[in-house]
């Protein structure tokens, strides 16, 4: 049986939440994902807008569109980061954030352990 795309992207969606949850206990993916009353794919309380793309390629591309869109609907004053999870047909999957972002986190990382 042939997936429809919404059930292809429950499946990541749920896989990323699944990771987030070792950090944020309610992490979820959100209702009716891709509506325009929901921002992001999964919800979480870590500020991290999670936009989640599958597709059946080999390559993962990051198209600049969906990271626009995804950039324009953050709350900045929440510090909001935006994050792309993409899956390709192997189900390897990757996780794409700006530079700025994943430095920040890393610095945040090494103070706390030092």
């Amino acid at each position: 049986m042939t997936k429809s795309t919404r059930q292809v992207g429950n499946k990541l969606e749920k896989f990323i939440a699944d990771y987030l949850k070792e950090i944020d206990p309610k992490a979820r993916p959100t209702k009716n994902s891709g509506a325009s009353t929901q921002i992001a794919d999964v919800l979480n309380k870590l500020h991290l807008k999670v936009e989640c793309k599958k597709r059946n390629t080999e390559n993962c591309i990051i198209k600049r569109k969906v990271w626009n869109k995804l950039c324009s609907e953050l709350i900045v004053s929440n510090q909001d980061i935006p994050i792309l999870a993409l899956q390709n047909k192997y189900e390897e999957t990757f996780i794409v954030l700006d530079i700025k972002d994943f430095f920040r986190i890393y610095k945040e990382y090494i103070n706390a352990i030092s």
